[in-house]
């Protein structure tokens, strides 16, 4: 997604250690500096590709680090590519992959992947627990929230529901739409 993309990857930019960074993707995502977007040119078998793709820049360009976004298949792919190429792994794990794989039947196979990488981030406290809870390293697994445009996104004043005690009763759909 590319909003994922720009949230994540935006503040990267602004540090000027980072002179490149080297993003593989379904498709060419925002244009951004210091950004380059490598991508398969056909859909069919694409996280075969992106794993070859990632191999391939890897040993090409000699990247730092690998981050990789998304457990399933990029976080997989970047941990594998990155114990052969030689270099650290930061995968950031999401909602879905915490609330959905990590607890599948196949959790046991994730999580035995998942302990490889050198870093995970995760967007709170309670993601942290539940890795810990899991056997990760408590020096591994890392907060980092999830980015907000603070120029695009404001706090409003409080609405009058919103000073108004609160009530058992969620409001209902008309009254939260007005809200927003």
């Amino acid at each position: 997604d590319k909003n994922v993309v720009k949230a994540h990857i935006t503040p990267l930019t602004l540090i000027n250690k980072i002179k490149r960074i080297t993003i593989i993707r379904d498709n060419k995502g925002f244009n951004l500096k210091k950004i380059k977007y490598i991508y398969p040119k056909r859909k069919a078998f694409s996280s075969f590709k992106k794993f070859f793709l990632l191999l391939r820049e890897g040993i090409k360009k000699k990247n730092d680090i690998i981050i990789s976004f998304y457990l399933i298949p990029h976080g997989i792919n970047s941990i594998f590519i990155g114990k052969i190429i030689k270099r650290k792994v930061v995968v950031c794990l999401i909602g879905t992959d915490l609330n959905i794989h990590l607890k599948r039947p196949y959790a046991k196979i994730l999580f035995y992947v998942l302990k490889k990488a050198d870093y995970i981030t995760v967007t709170g406290k309670k993601s942290k627990e539940f890795l810990l809870k899991n056997g990760f390293k408590k020096e591994k697994v890392l907060i980092l929230p999830n980015a907000i445009n603070i120029n695009k996104f404001k706090p409003r004043e409080k609405t009058k529901l919103q000073k108004e005690p609160k009530k058992k009763e969620p409001p209902d759909a008309d009254t939260l739409r007005k809200l927003f």
